[in-house]
């Protein structure tokens, strides 16, 4: 896997590929500077969507998601270039790219968004003996039944509870809000992040509390609260519990709360899951954004990347549109979107995604 060609720093012919994804990339980014190989070198494991420990013993961290821009190469380079990687590789980097680009607002390339269905808490890939290539991303007609849960078993993977149209999405939603208890905190989160990213892709808004309380994107703001109260029914592990939450910064959600979940198990406190203290994720995360949804063509924004690019594109805006239209996005939000002539959100949409400036 060492002469394998992935990524931006791999790319020997960088200047004929970005001729070729730069239309792809947010406008905002395409004059961004990148980043030097020193500036990716002094980057953690963390940083990357993929980190592979080799044949040989070396250590190979690929596709860098520590900002936008990263995210935005990564998620094209690995469009290009993930037919290479052995299939399970591949849907590790594809899962740990598509959080990233939910949480820049940066949608998802196709073999992304495939791929990258069960999240997966450790970017780390142990190269094995006689790995091969997985080739390009399953073919559209294989994935006309996506499912809220996909479990190893052996060497098969068991698919439970089929999401593939709205219908069966509703199912889904009305099964998890009366047995979510049942599902072990990981499904839980697994379960609820395959719902909410279908729900995306059909234009269908889930509103449901349950699903939004474990397919959140970002840091919830009671972390800290959550710690503070395991401390006082596990006090001997009390400097543990601080040291977790003194890397909550440098590492990702996911990351965060499957080490939370290891040292909840360690110290005999997953037993009052749902009872005296929230699962590592719902610990963890803060609810997902509900309620509107933009659909056209094949751009989908939810209510949180509207919420954002407004925000960010402020300047853009205001110069295709005025300030009292900004003014009145900013101030009363979804009804003023919704209410607006199908190409003005049509232009705002283009702005949001970077391809109007």
């Amino acid at each position: 896997m060492e002469h394998l060609s992935l990524d931006v720093f791999d790319d020997v012919s960088l200047e004929t590929t970005m001729v070729k994804i730069a239309e792809k990339l947010p406008g905002d980014l395409r004059r961004t500077p990148m980043m030097t190989f020193e500036d990716r070198d002094a980057l953690r494991d963390s940083s990357f969507a993929l980190s592979v420990i080799t044949k040989t013993a070396s250590k190979l961290n690929k596709f860098p998601i520590n900002d936008t821009l990263n995210t935005a190469l990564s998620n094209q380079y690995f469009e290009l270039n993930h037919g290479a990687l052995p299939l399970e590789a591949q849907k590790i980097a594809a899962s740990h790219i598509k959080t990233a680009c939910l949480r820049s607002g940066i949608r998802p390339t196709k073999s992304v968004y495939l791929l990258g269905t069960t999240p997966t808490s450790s970017n780390l890939y142990i190269e094995k003996t006689g790995s091969k290539a997985g080739g390009r991303a399953y073919s559209k007609e294989e994935f006309i039944s996506d499912y809220a849960l996909e479990k190893q078993a052996g060497e098969n993977i068991v698919r439970k509870y089929p999401i593939s149209n709205p219908e069966y999405l509703a199912k889904a939603v009305d099964y998890f809000e009366k047995y979510a208890q049942q599902f072990a905190p990981e499904d839980r989160r697994q379960f609820a992040s395959n719902v909410y990213h279908k729900s995306v892709s059909l234009g269908v808004p889930v509103e449901s509390s349950a699903i939004l309380k474990y397919a959140g994107h970002d840091y919830g703001t009671s972390v800290v609260d959550h710690i503070l109260l395991r401390k006082k029914l596990a006090p001997e592990y009390a400097e543990t519990f601080d040291k977790l939450a003194g890397i909550q910064k440098k590492v990702n959600p996911d990351d965060f709360a499957a080490a939370l979940g290891a040292l909840d198990k360690k110290a005999g406190l997953d037993k009052y899951y749902d009872k005296h203290i929230y699962d590592p994720y719902a610990t963890t995360f803060s609810k997902a954004a509900s309620g509107y949804i933009y659909t056209e063509g094949d751009v989908t924004l939810t209510e949180e990347q509207i919420k954002k690019g407004l925000k960010d594109k402020s300047a853009i805006v205001e110069r295709h549109f005025g300030k009292t239209l900004l003014d009145s996005l900013q101030k009363d939000g979804f009804p003023v979107f919704e209410a607006l002539p199908t190409d003005v959100k049509a232009v705002l949409a283009g702005i949001i995604m970077g391809e109007v400036t």
